[in-house]
Formats: structure tokens, C-alpha cells, sequence
């Protein structure tokens, strides 16, 4: 087995999953174009939403996966809770408020604080 094989491959030093991007095998493009990303479906367990943006995790070796608006505003949630930042409703609002902007609807709020 070559070390890229079922662990993703690096395209334009990003890591990829194979599974979402190539159907098995390595990317062939960069996944964090903004039209790239569009095609994709949201990669949290349960959900399938169109993507938005991509994410990846350290411990999980920098695979970039897909995420919906409603999945990323989570995200970055559960991430400034961790921090315990005490500013975290007027970040989240601002960043809802810019995402809603850019992609043109109102991202549902599936998230809550504490």
C-alpha cells in the first residue's frame, strides 16, 4: 500500500479524502475553490447539506472535509466554548451575519451555547 492510499494525498498542499473528492482515489483539483466546494455535500455524520466551507483537524492528519453553513457556525461554536472566550454570542453573530451575506439565505441556528 503507498502511503497516499486511503489516507488522502496532498493537492496544492491541502490534504484531501479521497472518498469525497475522487470517488477513492486523490484529488485532482484543490477542494477550497469556492465552486469546488459548492459541489460538495456537507461531511458531518447526519447531515448532506451543500458545503460551504472546508475544515480540517490536526489530529486527523489536515483531511480537508466539507462543511454546510449550519455545521461550520457549530463548529466555531463549540471551538470558542472550548477557548471559553466570553465574547462568543457577538463573534457568532457577526460571523452568521457575514456568512448569510455571502451566500444568500439565513443559516438556521442548530447550535446552542453551553
Amino acid at each position: 500500500m503507498s502511503k497516499d492510499e486511503g489516507r488522502g494525498a496532498r493537492v496544492h498542499g491541502v490534504k484531501t479524502d479521497p472518498a469525497q473528492f475522487g470517488g477513492g482515489r486523490p484529488a485532482t483539483r484543490p477542494p477550497y475553490t469556492a465552486a469546488g466546494i459548492s459541489r460538495l455535500m456537507c461531511s458531518r455524520a447526519g447531515c448532506g447539506r451543500q458545503a460551504y466551507a472546508t475544515w480540517g483537524a490536526c489530529a486527523d492528519d489536515n483531511v480537508q472535509r466539507p462543511l454546510c453553513p449550519e455545521c461550520d457556525v457549530a463548529l466555531n461554536v463549540a471551538a470558542l466554548e472550548f477557548m471559553g472566550d466570553p465574547d462568543i454570542i457577538s463573534k457568532i453573530g457577526e460571523y452568521v451575519e457575514t456568512m448569510e451575506a455571502k451566500i444568500g439565505r439565513r443559516v438556521a441556528a442548530s447550535w446552542q451555547l453551553g
